[in-house]
C-alpha cells in the first residue's frame, strides 16, 4: 500500500498514554492541542482508532476519554501493531523502548510513525531507527515540536535572508529541575534544596527517563538551533556535572562549531537542577539580535545610540514581522502529515534531520568523558557515553 492510496480519515493509534500521549490536554494553562492524541483528534483527516499502555488504569482512562472500545485498547505494543495496522502510529513511551517499537512498526509496513523525543538511549539505536524507516519506506518523524512553531520558522527565514547580516554567536539553555524531588511545603527552603539534591526523583532513574537533561530536554535545544541555522556540527566540547546519587548528570554545558562557519560557535547549558523551567535561544548578528524561548520573542536591530556619540545600540525592531500562528505545533504537525499522505512534501522534522542533533548530544557526553574535542561526522568511541564517568568523577567517587 502506498501513501497515495490511503483514504481519509487516516487511522491513527497511540502507544504510551501518559502525559505527552494525551494527559496534558487536561492542563488548563496549555494551548490545545498539546499532545499526540490531541493533535490527531483535532484534525479532520485523522481518526484516533486505538491505544496501548502497560498500565491498565491509564489505558482505561484513555479509552473513556476518546470513546475507544475495549477491543481497540492494548497492553502490548506488538499486538496493537499487528491487529490494528494503523496508517499513523504515535509512540510516546519510555525512551529505551523507542527503537524496538519503531522497528516493529517499519516491519509491519505502517506508512507514518511519529516518535517522541529523544530518539534513543544510544546513537547506534537512533541510527537503527533511521535505517529501518529507510528500508520500509516509512515516514519517521521525531517530535521536536518547536520546528512547527511560527516564531522559530520566522527566525529561520531571517537567518537565511541575513536580515541583520551574518550570524556571529549563539547561546542557548534549557534549565530544569530535572532529577530533583518536588518541594514539600513543610520544609524550609534550605532543607528542601538539600533534600532535592540528595534524593533525586524518577528522572534520575535511567530506566525511566532514558537519559539526563542534555538528552531528555536538551534534544529540543540542539535540534532547534540546527533547524534555525541550517548548519551541521563540525566539533563539540562538553562537560557534565553529576552527583554520586544518580547515574545521570544534573548539569551539562558545551560549545559547538559548525561546518563552513568556523568562527560561529553555539554555547549551551542543560539541566542545572533549577527550581524552574526555562528554554531560551539567543542569536547575535552583525547588526542585531533575536531572542526566543518559552514566552520570549524579541528582535532587535542596531540604531544610533542615544547614550554615546558615534556608537550604535540595539533597539526593538518594530518592522520585524513574526509569522502568525495557525494553531499549536501539534496542529501544524498533523496538517503537514496530512499533506504528505496526499502526495505533498515531507513534514519539517524527519528522523534523518533529528539524527544530527542526537549525534551532537552523544558526542557532547563523549567529550565530557574523554576530556577532548569530538569532531563530526560522529563515530562513537564509547557505546553508551552517558553511563561512563570521567576520570575526574572516578577520582571524586
Amino acid at each position: 500500500m502506498t501513501r497515495r492510496r490511503i483514504r481519509k480519515p487516516y487511522r491513527a493509534a497511540l502507544i504510551g498514554c501518559g502525559r505527552v500521549g494525551f494527559m496534558l490536554e487536561r492542563d488548563a494553562l496549555r494551548p490545545r492541542p498539546c499532545t499526540h492524541a490531541g493533535g490527531v483528534t483535532a484534525h479532520p483527516d485523522f481518526e484516533l482508532a486505538a491505544g496501548c499502555d502497560i498500565q491498565p488504569e491509564r489505558i482505561e482512562d484513555f479509552g473513556r476519554t476518546y470513546g475507544i472500545s475495549g477491543g481497540h485498547l492494548y497492553r502490548d505494543a506488538e499486538e496493537l501493531i499487528d491487529r490494528e495496522s494503523p496508517d499513523l502510529l504515535c509512540i510516546a513511551t519510555w525512551t529505551q523502548s523507542h527503537d524496538e517499537i519503531v522497528r516493529k512498526a517499519c516491519r509491519a509496513g505502517i506508512p507514518a510513525v511519529i516518535c517522541e523525543k529523544p530518539m534513543a538511549v544510544t546513537y547506534a539505536r537512533a541510527k537503527s531507527m533511521v535505517a529501518a524507516a529507510r528500508r520500509s519506506g516509512t515516514m519517521l518523524i521525531i517530535n521536536h515540536s518547536r520546528r512547527w512553531s511560527p516564531e522559530y520558522r520566522t527566525i529561520r527565514r531571517a537567518v537565511r535572508e541575513k536580515r541583520y547580516g551574518e550570524l556571529r554567536h549563539i547561546q542557548g539553555c534549557v534549565l530544569t529541575s530535572f532529577g530533583r524531588r518536588p518541594l514539600e511545603s513543610d520544609d524550609s527552603k534550605r532543607d528542601r534544596l538539600k533534600k532535592q539534591i540528595r534524593e533525586p526523583n524518577w528522572h534520575a532513574e535511567l530506566a525511566k527517563s532514558g537519559g539526563g537533561p542534555l538528552l531528555h530536554d536538551g534534544t529540543h535545544l540542539i535540534d532547534i538551533v540546527l533547524y534555525i541555522t541550517g548548519l551541521q556540527p563540525a566539533w563539540v566540547e562538553g562537560r557534565i556535572e553529576r552527583s554520586r546519587a544518580a547515574p545521570i548528570e544534573r548539569r551539562a554545558v558545551g560549545r559547538m562549531s559548525f561546518r563552513g562557519t568556523p568562527d560561529l560557535e553555539f554555547h549551551f547549558e542543560a539541566g542545572g537542577a533549577r527550581q524552574y523551567f526555562h528554554f531560551e535561544v539567543e542569536l547575535w548578528f552583525d547588526a542585531g539580535r533575536i531572542t526566543v524561548g518559552n514566552g520570549i520573542r524579541n528582535a532587535e536591530t542596531s540604531v544610533n545610540s542615544r547614550r554615546y556619540s558615534g556608537f550604535e545600540d540595539l533597539s526593538v525592531d518594530g518592522e520585524f514581522e513574526w509569522d502568525r500562528a495557525i494553531g499549536t505545533a501539534e496542529r501544524v504537525e498533523m496538517e503537514e502529515l496530512s499533506q504528505w499522505f496526499s502526495g505533498g512534501p515531507a513534514p519539517a522534522n524527519t528522523a534523518v534531520e533529528s539524527l544530527d542533533s542526537q549525534a551532537a548530544i552523544f558526542a557532547t557526553y563523549e567529550s565530557a568523558v574523554r576530556d577532548r574535542r569530538i569532531h563530526f561526522p560522529y563515530r562513537p568511541a564509547l557505546a553508551h557515553p552517558l553511563m561512563v564517568r570521567s576520570d575526574h568523577e572516578r577520582r571524586e567517587k
